[in-house]
């Protein structure tokens, strides 16, 4: 047996170190050479003491342990997505979202009615143009144009009207118990989006290959039969326009599309698999307060009609007051999607 000189405490002869102090043992003659194969050494080796800071070097100063000598991994810095998640759904079936979807719908039923029982020409650009370049043959296909343009503007809404349903749907699941949202009302929302997009483009194409057909083709017989001989150079000067006009405003409008698509795809990943993204939100909130803005424009026009048109000019300023709400809602929801992804705000 061996007695600590320190602490008196007793340990058996294979003992080395007090396991309370520290303090080594002194070395007894009664320890048998060798018992079983088993030495002292390889017991310090197997079975580290406690207490010996020494020995056992987790007891070191400074020690950083690893994880392949203690078993286990650092944790790294969790993403809280239960907590944006609650977030995104806070904001999903918050006041906000609700008067947004309000508007909405207010905005149709405006438009509607100023169709219905107050039509406004759209076609006032069109005819300023014409009557500057002169050419009256063209007044008949203008006119069918704006008859037209009243029954294709109603069969427009009803997009706006099923992307309304889907807002909805959207407003609805993100405040109900359920443990998830249901991506059901933006798909909505994604598929109309992508069937316009397809139609814009469409359009877009068309509009390219008539202007470059009037830059071309405008002394053609055609032409030349449409709206008579010796117009040539206003068909192409139209033609100039147009091309211009389409190369602008088409690359502006296909670049919107896509970053529209790409948020509205992003926010269903976002519900379908609870790990929030945010793909294009900063620029088109920036976007939705810029168009916001120059929609802005057009109260002013409207306020200037009061004076000879009262009824028509507080029609028109209502129509855009709602078109500007939406917009800049839009940004402000997008804005606020993006600040809870990226800051948990």
């Amino acid at each position: 047996m061996k007695k600590c000189e320190n602490c008196g405490m007793v340990y058996s002869d294979y003992s080395n170190f007090c396991t309370q102090c520290g303090q080594k043992l002194g070395q007894s003659d009664t320890v048998p050479q060798n018992p079983s194969g088993f030495t002292p050494e390889t017991e310090a080796q197997t079975t580290p003491r406690q207490g010996y800071q020494g020995f056992n070097p987790v007891y070191s100063p400074g020690y950083q342990p690893s994880a392949h000598a203690t078993g286990f991994s650092a944790p790294g810095k969790a993403a809280p997505n239960g907590e944006v998640m609650r977030k995104v759904r806070e904001l999903g079936s918050s006041q906000l979202m609700l008067i947004f979807t309000i508007i909405w719908f207010a905005k149709v039923g405006l438009f509607v009615f100023a169709r219905l029982f107050n039509p406004l020409s759209s076609s006032s650009s069109v005819f300023n143009l014409l009557n500057f370049l002169d050419i009256d043959g063209l007044n008949a296909v203008v006119f069918t144009y704006n008859e037209i343009s009243s029954i294709s503007t109603l069969i427009n809404l009803i997009p706006t009207v099923l992307v309304g349903v889907g807002l909805v749907m959207t407003y609805l699941s993100a405040g109900d118990k359920t443990p998830s949202m249901s991506p059901s009302g933006l798909t909505i929302i994604k598929v109309i989006y992508i069937i316009e997009f397809i139609f814009k483009c469409i359009a877009i194409a068309f509009l390219l290959i008539l202007s470059v057909a009037a830059i071309v083709g405008g002394n053609s017989e055609f032409i030349e039969d449409l709206i008579g001989y010796g117009y040539g150079d206003e068909i192409r000067i139209i033609g100039i326009i147009l091309l211009v006009a389409v190369l602008i405003g088409g690359t502006c409008i296909v670049l919107f599309n896509v970053f529209v698509l790409g948020f509205l795809g992003s926010l269903t990943a976002t519900i379908r698999s609870n790990v929030p993204q945010e793909k294009f939100a900063s620029i088109l909130s920036v976007l939705m307060f810029i168009l916001g803005a120059f929609s802005a424009l057009n109260l002013f026009g409207a306020l200037q009609r009061l004076t000879f048109s009262p009824g028509s000019a507080f029609l028109s300023f209502v129509i855009s007051a709602s078109e500007v709400a939406v917009l800049i809602l839009q940004g402000v929801l997008i804005n606020k999607y993006k600040n809870i992804v990226r800051y948990g705000q």
